[in-house]
């Protein structure tokens, strides 16, 4: 896959046509194909893709993580061997600017896993867990860089704060309500509106998922990387992880916090991260973040039911 950018790549399995049934996808977007495989695929990095018969029983929804392979999701319906009237391949890039070339070396079944790959020449990902084949505006070319930017990055979180025409809350001035004391809805006999603890009307503007880690599979493609934390230091243990499939991955945003800020890389992360949200005007901690921090970071927040 020799193009500058990553793409996906589908497997499309078709039923006999006296058992043809289209499967729904997200969005409600209609699709021929009885089950559907979607997979990542690296830019300029040769790849097996293995796509098991097994996952015909529709019980999976993720897939394995193979050597090289990205995430990889199914959707569709159950199918068994003897129903497949068809078996078709495609792709998408995932930056609609550009055409992408995919050369397929050869297609086969098999009972076994094809043995791996050999190694990779040349690292494809640096010691601060960037890809080492391109550069791009503001990309971070030393870990004597990371720490620079992390003091700008600090210095601007400190000061920061939220537009004058808002409330403490991340309220619009402009409209109030009877105040309460709480979050609550209101409706003006026209439209509902979402209002804050002193009455202001509230347009919640949030952010899921803010929270202190990335973890990136590595048990299959170490020879991908320049760099990996040492297991055995102590210092570096925050940044190992273990998936709930009992994969192992490296944390490279944890890494680079300690690099940073060594065994206080949590504490500075809580603090400066609030400060990071009202510099861009962020008014809500949505839904799966790190909800320690949020209760700290006096600004609203979601709480995962």
């Amino acid at each position: 896959h020799d193009n500058p950018y990553s793409l996906c790549f589908y497997i499309y399995l078709h039923k006999k046509e006296n058992q043809e049934s289209s499967s729904i996808q997200q969005g409600g977007e209609k699709n021929k194909a009885c089950m559907t495989a979607k997979i990542g695929i690296l830019p300029q990095l040769r790849t097996q893709l293995i796509f098991p018969l097994s996952y015909l029983d529709n019980q999976n929804i993720f897939m394995q993580r193979y050597p090289r392979q990205l995430k990889g999701m199914i959707h569709g319906n159950r199918m068994e061997i003897p129903d497949i009237s068809e078996i078709a391949i495609g792709f998408s890039p995932c930056d609609s600017t550009y055409t992408s070339k995919l050369e397929i070396n050869e297609i086969y079944f098999s009972k076994e896993l094809p043995a791996p790959l050999p190694p990779v020449e040349k690292p494809y990902v640096d010691e601060l867990g960037q890809w080492n084949l391109r550069d791009w505006p503001g990309k971070t070319h030393s870990p004597e860089e990371l720490r620079k930017n992390f003091e700008v990055m600090e210095k601007a979180a400190t000061q920061a704060h939220y537009p004058s025409a808002w409330s403490q809350y991340g309220g619009c001035l402009d409209k109030r309500f009877n105040p309460t004391g709480f979050f609550r809805t209101h409706h003006d006999g026209k439209r509902w509106w979402m209002v804050d603890p002193e009455g202001y009307a509230f347009l919640s503007v949030g952010v899921d998922c803010i929270r202190d880690n990335t973890s990136c599979p590595v048990d299959n493609d170490k020879d991908l990387f320049s760099w990996l934390p040492d297991s055995t230091n102590a210092l570096f243990k925050p940044a190992f992880t273990i998936s709930k499939r009992g994969t192992a991955g490296v944390d490279f945003f944890r890494s680079n916090l300690i690099k940073v800020y060594g065994n206080d890389w949590k504490r500075k992360w809580d603090d400066v991260t609030p400060g990071m949200l009202r510099m861009w005007s962020i008014n809500t901690i949505a839904n799966w973040s790190d909800i320690a921090m949020a209760r700290k970071a006096d600004i609203p927040y979601v709480y995962n039911m």
